[in-house]
């Protein structure tokens, strides 16, 4: 029966491999503050809806409300098709700085493949 061998990795130096990276603060805060925008509106949404079906009648229908609600279903959208491309820079930069890293790391053994 083999023993199972304990990893010699650990959270701390998978967060240091991360930060090695060096990822952009603004983009990383950019995609925060979008995600919380596109979190807030859509809690918004339901909230503006129940207004509307409370006291749905032909003659107590708003305009306002319901550009209100397409106005915050836009936010939304937008909001987080922004984080969602912030996010997915930020990751896509951190993959290839690793992978250069690595490269220049095996340097030596990139002439025998090419």
């Amino acid at each position: 029966m083999k023993k199972k061998s304990k990893s010699s990795y650990s959270w701390k130096q998978f967060f240091q491999l991360l930060i090695s990276t060096r990822p952009s603060k603004a983009v990383i805060i950019g995609g925060f503050l979008a995600s919380l925008v596109t979190t807030a509106a859509g809690l918004l949404i339901p909230l503006f809806t129940k207004n509307l079906i409370d006291g749905f009648s032909p003659s107590s229908l708003s305009w306002q409300l319901i550009v209100t609600i397409v106005a915050v279903f836009i936010l939304q959208a937008v909001t987080n098709g922004f984080a969602i491309f912030l996010l997915n820079l930020m990751g896509q930069k951190m993959v290839a700085s690793m992978r250069e890293k690595l490269w220049k790391k095996n340097a030596p053994f990139a002439s025998i493949l090419f």
